[in-house]
């Protein structure tokens, strides 16, 4: 069983002048390069799986800008021509849009000070550190028309970077069957808490480690009722799980798998487990099982375990 979450990302780029109480002289600023996509790299993706402490947030923590006009590949690990790289973190933001397409975001705002990076900039990424291969995503700066362009920083001028990354819950079921104890199940895969922002093992949240997120007994927990629609979750009585084991990352596959057990004293319902909600990777998900040929739910008791292993899979979104 996997479930599948994608992510993309844009830049806007404003420059200015400080006057000598370190205020922004207005007539000065400008807006150097309003929003445009970047692509994240296959590096980027892999880092999340090899580093499951790793929150999203982390892969926001440095801005790199250089001269560089090559079309951005996937396959790249660093700029083209870097001149400068900063960390200075003046200003975060987060939040949840609703609608037909759902989407949790995080903008970080990194400041180049005068003297860092002056000259034409025509490219620029982020990623998780300052030596040139830490890159997450990169991106050609474009004009309004979508066309490759640079910009001009100037000695004495501040180049403030904004990076918007999103993160896209499913809004259609996905399917999958299991076979336990010789029935074979249906099972349908759906999103859950989508439509705000959650923290520390809710919702949908860039916060979250890639991997690891929600490794916690409360946030697996089996129900003896439906999955709900995916802005909420399962229906009636629940019992928590044990922790969850986290399965070895298998390279170049951006899936994680986790495994899941409700030991003999937990998830024992009178009609058995119908559904699962789980917190995996940077959303919430939940399950919901039904016996093929019956529409049974598992028929768990206290003189059996149940186990699942369930994968989280990330890759790119198009905005």
């Amino acid at each position: 069983m996997k479930l599948s979450g994608q992510m993309a990302g844009r830049f806007r780029l404003v420059a200015f002048k400080k006057d000598a109480k370190g205020e922004i002289v207005p007539s000065s600023q400008r807006v150097a390069a309003d929003w445009f996509n970047n692509l994240i790299l296959d590096q980027g993706l892999e880092f999340l799986g090899h580093n499951t402490s790793h929150a999203l947030r982390h892969m926001m923590g440095y801005c790199h800008i250089g001269s560089g006009n090559s079309t951005p590949s996937s396959g790249q690990s660093n700029l083209d021509s870097r001149l400068a790289v900063s960390d200075d973190d003046v200003d975060t933001d987060t939040g949840a849009v609703n609608g037909d397409t759902p989407y949790v975001w995080r903008r970080v705002v990194i400041e180049f000070a005068p003297g860092a990076g002056t000259g034409n900039i025509s490219e620029v990424g982020m990623g998780w550190g300052s030596d040139t291969s830490d890159l997450f995503s990169r991106a050609l700066i474009l004009d309004t028309d979508g066309n490759p362009t640079s910009i001009t920083k100037l000695s004495d001028e501040y180049l403030q970077v904004t990076y918007e990354l999103r993160l896209y819950p499913p809004t259609t079921d996905a399917a999958d069957t299991i076979t336990l104890d010789g029935i074979t199940y249906d099972v349908t895969m759906r999103a859950a808490d989508v439509g705000s922002y959650g923290g520390s093992y809710t919702g949908w949240s860039l916060e979250l480690g890639s991997t690891s997120s929600g490794n916690n007994s409360s946030s697996y927990r089996g129900y003896d009722g439906n999955i709900g629609d995916y802005t909420g979750a399962p229906g009636g009585s629940y019992d928590s799980s044990s922790t969850p084991t986290i399965e070895d990352y298998v390279d170049n596959s951006y899936t994680q798998y986790k495994t899941i057990k409700f030991d003999l004293d937990e998830g024992n319902f009178s009609n058995g487990i119908r559904s699962v909600l789980l917190q995996q990777g940077w959303g919430r998900w939940q399950l919901e099982f039904s016996a093929q040929g019956t529409g049974d739910a598992i028929n768990k008791t206290s003189s059996k375990t149940l186990s699942l292993t369930i994968g989280h899979t990330w890759g790119r979104a198009s905005i």
